[in-house]
This record gives C-alpha cells, structure tokens and sequence, in this order.
C-alpha cells in the first residue's frame, strides 16, 4: 500500500453516512476496550501483590525447624497455587474480552474513522549488518504483551505446583495429618472451580422485579 491508497482509505464517502446509532455504538466498543485494557492490568497488579506476599510468607516458614512449620509451608504453597491458577485464567478471561470490543471496532470503524484500528503500520525492514543487530536488540516486535503475561501466569502455576509437591515427604496420602489432608481437598475443589466453575454465564438472563411500597402518613397533631 503506498500513500495514496492509504488516504484513501480516510476519505470521505457521502454514500458512507453514519446514522446515530451506528457513532454511539462505535463509540461504545472504543470506550469499553480502553476500560477492558485498563482493568486487564489492574488485575494483572492485583494478582502479583497477593502471590509476591504468599512467596515471601513462604519463604519465612520454609526457614522455621520442622517440628514449627505445621501445615504452614503446604498451607502456603497450595495457596499460592490456587492464586496463579486464577490469575492464569483471569488474564484468558480479560483477553477475550478485550478481543471482543476490538472486533466491534473492527467492524464499526470503516464508516466513522476510516480502518484506523486494522491498519498496522510498521517500519521497513534492516537493509545492512548493522541495521539488523539494531532490529534484533532494540526493533519493534510482533509480540502480544498480553500473551507474554499468560505465558508468565503459567510459568508461575507450574513453579507453585513444583513447590507444592517438594512441600510433602511423601504422597501417601494415608499418613497425612488431618490439616494437610483437609488443606489439599479444599485446594482441588478451588482449582476446579476456578477451571470449569469461573465461566462467563451464557444462559437466558431474565429477572425478576419486586417493587417497595412507599408512602407518606400523615401525622396527627
């Protein structure tokens, strides 16, 4: 595409009039993505303060003797587990979201802005030796920042189950206390919640309504 064509995507075309419901709606999906996007990375901030406080907690404990650390270090791993867990799915979960408002967009835009959102503009490619050890050191990238934070979510998900499994002697489930046994039940209940209970509902969405009667009496002087 040279730079006539590109104009011409933006030009105006009076057989391509926008109707107000057509504007709000782009409008709305604009909106709604940059408020995904931003929520996106409130999560992503929410998540790592909880884990980092659990590894820190979880370093304390894993340096008290045996016989003081109790259920504390499994405690903790399993925590910390569960916590990665959600902050894996919470990052999938905002993702698709975040792609759901920019399909909008998509398809909305040609009509009011023109393919501002689907073009990509990038620069050339290096033509020299010294062109490309720039490019590979400091170029720009086709790497979804999104998609490097799951993969980090995950990364940390496995090194929690690693630590959740270092945590225990041994896995003969039959010569756990009581509190370990407990704690691992309850943690493989949270992590299917969290993978098959934490879905977006899509069934019909009806309500019901109940009004408050509200009246004034009149008080008798």
């Amino acid at each position: 595409m040279n730079e006539e064509e590109y104009l011409k995507k933006f030009k105006s075309d009076e057989k391509r009039e926008v109707d107000s419901k057509h504007l709000e709606a782009f409008k709305l999906a604009v909106d709604t993505r940059k408020f995904e996007i931003e929520l996106y990375w409130k999560r992503a901030t929410y998540f790592w303060t909880f884990i980092a406080v659990t590894f820190a907690g979880y370093g304390v404990v894993y340096r008290l003797p045996d016989n003081e650390k109790g259920f504390l270090d499994f405690f903790l791993a399993c925590f910390g587990l569960i916590l990665s867990l959600a902050w894996y799915f919470a990052n999938r979960g905002s993702k698709q979201w975040q792609e759901n408002w920019e399909h909008h967009v998509d398809h909305l835009e040609d009509k009011v802005t023109g393919p501002i959102y689907k073009l990509v503009l990038r620069r050339n490619m290096p033509t020299n030796a010294l062109q490309w050890i720039e490019f590979f050191l400091t170029g720009p990238s086709r790497h979804s920042v999104s998609k490097i934070n799951q993969l980090i979510s995950l990364y940390v998900v496995l090194l929690w189950g690693l630590v959740v499994w270092k945590t225990q002697k041994n896995w003969q489930l039959c010569s756990w206390s009581n509190d370990d046994l407990a704690i691992l039940v309850v943690t493989i209940l949270a992590a299917f919640g969290v993978v098959f209970g934490s879905r977006t509902y899509s069934g019909g969405h009806s309500h019901h309504v109940h009004e408050r009667d509200s009246k004034i009496e009149r008080k008798s002087s």
